[in-house]
């Protein structure tokens, strides 16, 4: 449904990213399955709502020292067509997560 879905329930899975993701295990098991690269791809979505989710998912995912550790790793996200990804690889060099989504 993150994958493939409309952006609807992009949204509804991005939602039930954050609700289950309350443990360390839990983040490092989703950000473990590809989770990461999607959600940021969902930051441009048209949709405020799905932008908004996908942010919260983004940052509780995050919070996981080793989802973190992948991400600045993951040179396609840099890659990708997304603003924002760039942006979050600049603010996880600077250790800087918590303001990423404060600021256009």
């Amino acid at each position: 449904m993150l994958r493939d879905g409309s952006v609807g329930a992009q949204q509804v899975a991005a939602a039930a990213i954050c609700r289950i993701s309350s443990s360390p295990e839990m983040k490092r098991l989703v950000g473990d399955h590809g989770c990461m690269p999607v959600l940021v791809r969902l930051l441009e979505a048209k949709s405020n709502g799905a932008r908004e989710v996908a942010a919260q998912a983004t940052a509780t995912l995050m919070s996981c020292p080793a989802n973190a550790r992948d991400v600045k790793k993951d040179e396609k996200l840099c890659e990708m067509d997304v603003v924002d990804a760039k942006k979050l690889l600049e603010k996880l060099e600077r250790g800087k997560l918590l303001n990423l989504f404060s600021r256009k």
